[in-house]
């Protein structure tokens, strides 16, 4: 029975990692396996441990179901050395700010965004590119934004796409930009940076489709990843997954959009970076990836990365790609400031030969 149970278990676990080499436009409900990937793998080493006890001849069944699904598993919580930054590495912040902190409630909201700007002159980057700022007027941002930035980055630009607006300030020219993909708030603005006579960044700034979930939308959500096999939760959420559902697929396209653009400048200066909305287990990610890019975070951090820092979700939907012409360095999600729902994902690019 128990070599049943872990069988299953496997099962599930590899269906999960397979969900995010599937495109939502093809199969839309097969992405809520990959959101359920972290109860799937917990469950095969409970039942390595279970066999280790009581049926030990049987513990090599699970042992390898988690290695067939280890791309996955160091993909979603990397292992990895001390990388410290090369001298002359660029440093990249980026951050969806919620509003920068102007949704805070009151007198929280002057506090918060103190806090925040505190946070961005302390860490120094050289580019920061920052999600959701619509809700900041135009004068708050330049006299308390770029005013206080401007000193080390004097150059910026920002674009809107539906209420939302992505922004980058930068240490380098920004001599352009172009809209690469706009549904309702969410999508993806391409910066381009002159870093140096004829080279050119091209950096795409993403915040792409939200789930929307209220919060007890997301009660439900921890639950279901919590407890993936639990019927009375599948019961009571079909709404839900309905939801989740249309949102990865809108994320999808939002995806491809960004991945063409990469493939049609293959062999050129680009990053990709943002709030993805995603988990390393999603098409989304996986797409980025199979677009010729690394992921900084998996190649340099260690750990889940929880980046969503509200109720009990330990998720790291904020991510940043980079072209083969970077190497990353001591990329992290850096939880020592909460002035916003998510955490900065802050790190270093080295230039290198491809």
């Amino acid at each position: 029975m128990l070599a049943i149970i872990s069988w299953i278990t496997i099962l599930l676990l590899w269906a999960s990692a397979a969900s995010a080499l599937v495109s939502p436009i093809h199969f839309k409900y097969l992405s809520i396996l990959g959101l359920a990937f972290p109860g799937f793998a917990v469950a095969v080493i409970g039942m390595l441990l279970v066999n280790l006890i009581f049926a030990r001849r049987n513990a090599w069944i699970p042992l390898f179901g988690i290695l067939g699904a280890s791309f996955s598993l160091y993909s979603y919580c990397p292992i990895n050395l001390p990388s410290p930054a090369p001298k002359g590495s660029l440093k990249i912040l980026t951050y969806n700010t919620m509003g920068f902190a102007q949704y805070s409630d009151g007198t929280e909201t002057a506090t918060q965004r103190e806090a925040l700007l505190q946070y961005v002159d302390n860490c120094h980057p050289d580019i920061f590119c920052f999600q959701e700022g619509a809700t900041v007027p135009d004068q708050v941002y330049t006299i308390d934004i770029l005013n206080r930035t401007r000193k080390y980055l004097p150059y910026n630009d920002r674009s809107a796409i539906g209420g939302n607006i992505l922004g980058c300030l930068s240490k380098y020219p920004i001599v352009g930009k172009d809209t690469l993909h706009c549904s309702d708030s969410n999508g993806a603005i391409v910066f381009r940076l002159l870093l140096g006579h004829q080279d050119t960044l091209h950096l795409v700034n993403c915040h792409l489709q939200s789930m929307g979930l209220s919060k007890k939308e997301r009660e439900q959500y921890h639950d279901i990843v919590r407890s993936p096999y639990n019927s009375h939760v599948d019961e009571h959420s079909r709404l839900l997954i309905s939801k989740i559902s249309r949102a990865t697929l809108q994320r999808s396209l939002q995806a491809e959009s960004v991945a063409h653009y990469v493939e049609q400048h293959k062999g050129k200066n680009v990053i990709v970076c943002g709030d993805f909305n995603d988990t390393p287990i999603s098409y989304a990610f996986h797409r980025l990836h199979s677009a010729g890019l690394t992921d900084a975070y998996g190649a340099t951090a260690n750990g889940i990365g929880r980046s969503f820092n509200r109720d009990a979700i330990f998720v790291r939907i904020d991510h940043l790609f980079c072209s083969e012409q970077w190497k990353p360095y001591s990329f992290k999600i850096d939880q020592s400031i909460s002035a916003s729902d998510h955490y900065p994902l802050v790190g270093y690019l080295k230039r290198v030969q491809p």
